[in-house]
C-alpha cells in the first residue's frame, strides 16, 4: 500500500460528537480534509454549520442536531443516517462537558450528568452503531479522553472520573469489537487552547504552569490534535487498538 493511501480516509462516513466548536470542530475538519464523509453532531444547529461552513467540502457533511446523553435520540439519528445512506464506520466520541466544584461543593446531579456526557453518550453511539463498525473492513472508534484520565487533581472529580472511566470503556470495546477487525482507542491531550478551558487559558499563574510544566513549553491547540485522530482512523493504524495515544507536549513525561 503506498503512502498516500495508508492515510486517506476516502469511502469512510466519520460521525464527530461535539463537533460544534472547539476540538470536535478541528477533528470534523480534518477528517474531511483526508477524504471521509462528515457527520456534525451536536446540540446546537446555528454552531454545527457554521462547522459545516469550515469543511473541505461541506457537500460531504451532514448536520445532524440532537443532544447525545438521550437514548432515544441516538436512535432517532441512527435511523436517519441508515435510511439515507451515511451510517458511519468510525466514530468520534469528542463530545465533553466539565465540572470544576471542590469536593464539598458536588452537586450529585451535576456529578452525574458529566459521567452521562462524558461516558454513557459515547457507550450509545459505540453499540449503536456497532452493526456498521463490525461490518466494515476499517470500522474505527476514537474516544477522545484526557491527560487527566491518567491522572488527578483538586477541582474536577467529575471530569477525571468520566475520562478514567472513557479509557476503561475504550480497553472494553476493543476486546468487543477486536474479532471483526475494527479498533477503539483513545485520544489522550493534554491542556489545549479550547472553549472547555477558557478560564485557565485566562488564569495567568496557571497558564504559566501548563507552560512550564510542558516540554514543549506552550499550550495544545485544537490543530495538534487533528493528525493523530487521522492517524488512528486510518489503514495506518490497523493493528493498534485498545490504546491511549497521548498528545500532550511532553507534560506527562517530563512532570
Amino acid at each position: 500500500m503506498m503512502l498516500q493511501q495508508m492515510f486517506s480516509l476516502q469511502g469512510r462516513t466519520a460521525l464527530v460528537s461535539g463537533a460544534s466548536r472547539g476540538l470536535g470542530r478541528a477533528i470534523a475538519i480534518g477528517l474531511c480534509g483526508a477524504g471521509a464523509r462528515v457527520i456534525l453532531c451536536g446540540r446546537d444547529r446555528a454552531a454545527l454549520e457554521q462547522t459545516q461552513a469550515l469543511l473541505p467540502d461541506p457537500g460531504r457533511s451532514m448536520v445532524e442536531p440532537f443532544d447525545v446523553t438521550h437514548e432515544a435520540a441516538v436512535a432517532q439519528m441512527a435511523e436517519r443516517m441508515r435510511a439515507a445512506g451515511w451510517a458511519p464506520d468510525i466514530v468520534i466520541n469528542n463530545a465533553g462537558t466539565i465540572d470544576r466544584a471542590a469536593l464539598d461543593e458536588i452537586n450529585t446531579a451535576q456529578f452525574e450528568a458529566v459521567l452521562r456526557t462524558n461516558v454513557t453518550a459515547a457507550m450509545l453511539l459505540a453499540r449503536t452503531f456497532a452493526p456498521e463498525l463490525r461490518a466494515s473492513p476499517q470500522g474505527r472508534v476514537v474516544n477522545v479522553a484526557s491527560i487527566l484520565g491518567l491522572m488527578g487533581k483538586p477541582c474536577a472529580a467529575s471530569y477525571i472520573a468520566s475520562k478514567h472511566a472513557l479509557i476503561g470503556l475504550t480497553r472494553a470495546l476493543s476486546a468487543e469489537l477486536g474479532d471483526s477487525g475494527a479498533t477503539v482507542n483513545a485520544l489522550c491531550p493534554g491542556y489545549t487552547r479550547t472553549e472547555i478551558n477558557t478560564v485557565l487559558q485566562n488564569d495567568p499563574a496557571f497558564d504559566q504552569e501548563v507552560i512550564s510544566k510542558t516540554a514543549l513549553g506552550r499550550w495544545g491547540e485544537t490543530q495538534d490534535m487533528v493528525g493523530p485522530v487521522n492517524f488512528l482512523c486510518s489503514p495506518s493504524a490497523s493493528y493498534m487498538t485498545g490504546q491511549l495515544l497521548v498528545v500532550d507536549g511532553g507534560m506527562t513525561a517530563t512532570l
